[in-house]
């Protein structure tokens, strides 16, 4: 940790304390050790193992440095507390930022695996503060190739996954991402050397351009799905059901290979193509869109947060394409994409 109490109950930092005197853990007030070398970031230590639950030893050099970098970059923008202990959720941020507004701001510096349950565990301690939290991620998560299921972790709330580089005290942020079928992941990514808070609220980023991957090959699509049936690697029970309505799927319509949709759990030909046959099934009624979102959110990563936005923009593609009709709600359809 980077910050103590001394004897007199004042709060130090570890690069500014002196090694005379005695300090104390600011969450269960046992004594820490102020440690200090050429290479490891001064910082204190428990003297022993004593379960303190709001903090976590073993902190690498780059957390260390990063949250020091961190706290001095967001102290232009307002007030910050460093490792602020909050009783009331027992947790205890990197950060703390109070702007000019009185608004406070819980800044994670994620570097470390971290479980989707401990995540959601603290944002919900945040959650129920009526603190907003802002999570950046350290160069390791950076230098990999994260899985859509872990960049659905920590999307904010504009969709955008923030990392912050201490060594050359670099933000980077990555957006707009999308997944076409058969390809990598794309998303644009920019680099800032002194971001607005805006910027890392989201308020701003959203609004520089939109980033598109490309013209989708229909007929590319089709043969690479084509091959995907021959070598048994589609689900059979897929490949049962269309038989059973009298369709191929390598005839399936040109609308299911144009999907771009990122945060789904299957490829987006085998989304589209289940929304296809959900809307045939009830093809003479009037559909409940409320009713038919709530049986199409499972295909989403579980911590997709942005699922309703996904299906919103795929019912305005197909009332658009004049395949449905929607008014307050209540969808019906007009004519289905054919298959071949």
């Amino acid at each position: 940790m980077l910050i103590a109490v001394n004897k007199q109950n004042q709060y130090c930092l570890a690069d500014r304390a002196g090694p005379e005197e005695e300090y104390f853990c600011p969450a269960c007030f046992k004594p820490v050790l102020l440690r200090r070398g050429q290479i490891k970031v001064s910082h204190f230590a428990h003297q022993q193992r004593s379960g303190c639950s709001f903090l976590a030893e073993g902190e690498t050099t780059t957390h260390l440095r990063g949250k020091l970098s961190l706290f001095r970059y967001f102290s232009t923008f307002g007030q910050v507390e460093i490792e602020p202990v909050l009783k009331e959720i027992g947790q205890r941020p990197d950060l703390l930022l109070v702007d000019q507004n009185e608004s406070r701001l819980a800044i994670e510096y994620q570097c470390s695996p971290l479980s989707v349950k401990r995540l959601h565990e603290r944002n919900a301690g945040y959650q129920k503060l009526g603190l907003r939290v802002l999570w950046l991620l350290g160069p390791r998560y950076l230098q990999r190739r994260l899985s859509g299921e872990m960049i659905a972790r920590y999307l904010s709330a504009n969709q955008s996954l923030w990392f912050f580089v201490s060594d050359c005290r670099q933000f980077v942020v990555q957006d707009q991402f999308c997944k076409v079928d058969f390809q990598r992941l794309h998303f644009r990514q920019r680099t800032f050397a002194q971001p607005a808070l805006t910027d890392l609220l989201g308020k701003e980023t959203a609004k520089q351009g939109t980033f598109q991957p490309g013209i989708v090959s229909v007929d590319r699509q089709r043969t690479k799905l084509t091959l995907l049936m021959l070598q048994g690697r589609v689900p059979v029970e897929v490949v049962d059901y269309l038989y059973q309505r009298g369709h191929r799927l390598d005839q399936i319509p040109d609308w299911c290979l144009l999907g771009q949709q990122f945060g789904l759990i299957v490829p987006n030909w085998q989304f589209r193509l289940i929304f296809i046959l959900l809307l045939e099934k009830y093809s003479n009624q009037i559909i409940n869109w409320p009713t038919l979102q709530y049986r199409l959110h499972r295909y989403f990563y579980p911590s997709y947060q942005f699922w309703q936005t996904a299906l919103d923009q795929v019912l305005a593609e197909l009332v658009a394409g004049g395949y449905l009709q929607e008014e307050h709600g209540q969808i019906k359809v007009k004519k289905l994409p054919k298959f071949r």
